[in-house]
């Protein structure tokens, strides 16, 4: 393998490594566009099943490196962007900007979700940590 094969994400080498998913918390994160397909213009992955109380896609309140939109696809999800957690319907989207803490979260105990978020520019790193967050949980790590 040439280091440039190597710089060029797995999902994009492999669809099938498009698709992360994690069977402790039975949720599954897919990425639709890696920054590497539009010029680093942005990223995109959505989730779908993300389960009651689980934060997608870590726990933890993280500060933003870019712009992210979160864009709720079915049912509704509580995000906490600063010190303001609001409720969004399916349609509706939040916007985080750079640097602030913030967090996407299923509140509901009766249902799941599914929401897609957006990096704009795309963050390498995010699709990384996709790939390893969901690896780790595979291996019950």
């Amino acid at each position: 393998m040439t280091t440039h094969e190597r710089d060029v994400p797995p999902g994009i080498r492999d669809l099938t490594r498009r698709t992360q998913t994690n069977p402790v918390i039975r949720d599954e994160a897919y990425i639709e566009k890696y920054g590497a397909e539009t010029d680093r213009t942005f990223a995109r992955a959505s989730t779908s099943k993300l389960a009651q109380g689980v934060a997608f896609p870590s726990t933890t309140v993280i500060p933003a490196p870019n712009i992210s939109t979160l864009k709720i696809v079915t049912w509704a999800s509580l995000s906490e962007v600063g010190e303001e957690i609001k409720a969004l319907k399916p349609g509706e989207m939040a916007k985080v900007p750079i640097g602030t803490k913030h967090r996407f979260f299923n509140g509901y105990t009766d249902r799941d979700i599914t929401f897609s978020a957006e990096l704009r520019p795309a963050n390498e790193g995010f699709e990384q940590s996709l790939h390893i967050i969901y690896g780790m949980a595979r291996v019950d790590l």
